[in-house]
């Protein structure tokens, strides 16, 4: 059994996902991210000093530099199985979030079984779970309509469908999504209510979509917002998160701007998130 390379990068969270995406062409297969800092992990034998100086430089390229990088060799171990164990099923509203090796007890909630790539979709993260309960509270008509902007596993895409929607599509800028985000569908029985593309808006139908998620973070979602706008229907609901709380009242203004209104929202530790719809629907 192979000694296995652990990797954590020291960066803000806005560039979590740009750097899995530079670290998934390098070989890394496994990632986590917690606050200020990425963890990453490959067998031991595709790493070397090249290796070392590209994390390096990719992390100096997206706000971090050399003393950001640490780099720990650990001893021959099933290295995928101690990621396994670190993930357990997570409740988040009328959802249950587990991975496929995880045993649950008989439950009233909707199951979704994501096996992941990396941590944020499985429910770890705060505001996939905050986009959860919001849903919870507000799930799409039947035969509805789902966009997930920034899909990641799919998660979210595929809670809409267990909530009622007929159709969900997701798009992400990150490969690894794709096809992580068709296993999942896969194995929750919804491949054919579910459609993944690598891109962002463009790369989804035009809409309306009855409900739309962008859970990704303010300084993507603010531009992209006429472009969200453009695809929710007339009484659709937007939900809006990957918010920190102190940027909630720059991300309500920017939303009054296009007529937009927070009709439930929901914090969690740092992070805040919105369900929107239009003043008038």
């Amino acid at each position: 059994m192979t000694r296995t390379i652990a990797l954590s990068v020291r960066l803000p969270d806005d560039y979590h996902d740009l750097l899995i995406a530079d670290l998934a062409d390098l070989d890394f297969e496994a990632f986590e991210s917690e606050p200020d800092e990425l963890r990453a992990w490959m067998p031991a034998t595709r790493w070397s000093e090249t290796v070392r100086q590209s994390v390096e430089a990719l992390a100096a390229a997206r706000g971090g530099g050399p003393e950001a990088v640490t780099v720990e060799v650990m001893e021959a171990q099933d290295w995928n199985a101690t990621w396994e164990a670190s993930l357990q099923p997570i409740e988040a509203g009328a959802f249950v979030v587990a991975p496929t090796w995880a045993d649950l007890a008989p439950t009233n909630r909707h199951v979704l079984r994501i096996d992941p790539k990396m941590s944020f979709g499985t429910g770890y993260h705060e505001s996939t779970r905050l986009c959860l309960r919001l849903l919870s509270e507000h799930p799409p008509a039947d035969g509805g309509r789902a966009l997930d902007v920034g899909t990641g596993t799919g998660v979210l895409a595929l809670a809409a469908l267990a909530a009622g929607a007929e159709e969900a599509w997701g798009v992400d800028v990150d490969p690894w999504s794709v096809p992580n985000a068709t296993e999942n569908a896969e194995r929750n029985a919804m491949s054919d209510r579910f459609h993944v593309a690598e891109g962002s808006l463009e790369a989804a139908p035009d809409g309306p979509y009855d409900l739309v998620f962008a859970n990704i973070l303010k300084s993507t979602i603010l531009p992209m917002l006429p472009q969200l706008d453009a695809r929710l229907a007339p009484d659709g609901d937007l939900i809006l998160a990957g918010i920190l709380q102190t940027e909630r009242d720059e991300v309500v203004a920017a939303c009054a701007a296009r007529g937009l209104a927070p009709a439930s929202e929901g914090t969690e530790n740092e992070w805040w998130a919105c369900r929107m719809r239009r003043e008038d629907a």
